[in-house]
């Protein structure tokens, strides 16, 4: 009986393979997230559709966006008293002269209300003036890009009906998008991140071992 069969013969190879993919899929899940905060926020006024549907953490220059208005509040309740906590707001970027320009949601907390809603004012006096908006004054806002939830777009197309938007336009320039200023990358999206590229580097080694191996034996 050969006393290499089994185990001995093809299981650690198994084994290295298997924690190779095992690491693979660790830094393949959680890479876009973990990569993307490594990279820094991204402008995304100047982001194109796909780059802005790719993007993990942006910023914005609210002198180079128009602030329609607010579309949804979320209140915290404690002690049965509900108080607000963020606001959500309709933004309009990208190259407006063109056209080519999409609605995207940005939710601030309740410090920037005053502000936001001021630069709401100036965006509709900029749109009937048809004047630019460079004359704001700087307003800058981080965070993450979320998926807008169902209800959140609900009520965002409200809003801009009630605007006077028709329906087909706030389908077709709406990213349902959120640049969310509390926004942060889950914790264990590093931890997985980095296990994963461990694992890779141990599925590696082991792998180039074992065959090395073999094939000093088979020598």
């Amino acid at each position: 009986m050969n006393s290499e069969s089994g185990l001995g013969k093809y299981g650690y190879m198994v084994l290295a393979v298997f924690v190779l993919v095992l690491g693979i899929a660790a830094v393949t899940v959680s890479g876009s997230e973990t990569i993307g905060y490594m990279k820094g926020p991204a402008d995304i006024s100047s982001l194109s559709v796909s780059e802005l549907e790719d993007a993990v953490y942006g910023e914005i220059e609210l002198s180079k966006a128009f602030l329609y208005g607010c579309y949804d509040i979320s209140y915290n309740t404690e002690n049965g008293i509900k108080t607000p906590e963020t606001y959500s707001y309709i933004l309009y970027i990208g190259n407006y002269v063109s056209g080519d320009a999409k609605f995207i949601g940005i939710e601030v907390n309740e410090d920037k209300i005053e502000e936001m809603d001021r630069i709401v004012d100036e965006s509709w006096e900029a749109i009937k003036a048809g004047k630019p908006l460079e004359e704001y004054s700087q307003l800058k806002i981080t965070g993450k890009i979320k998926k807008m939830s169902d209800d959140g777009y609900t009520g965002f197309a409200n809003e801009l009906t009630k605007m006077g938007i028709e329906s087909a336009t706030i389908q077709k320039n709406t990213l349902r998008l959120v640049l969310d200023e509390n926004g942060t990358t889950d914790n264990n999206m590093f931890i997985l991140f980095g296990a994963g590229v461990i694992l890779i580097l141990i599925g590696s080694i082991w792998s180039i071992c074992m065959i090395l191996i073999r094939h000093k034996k088979k020598i």
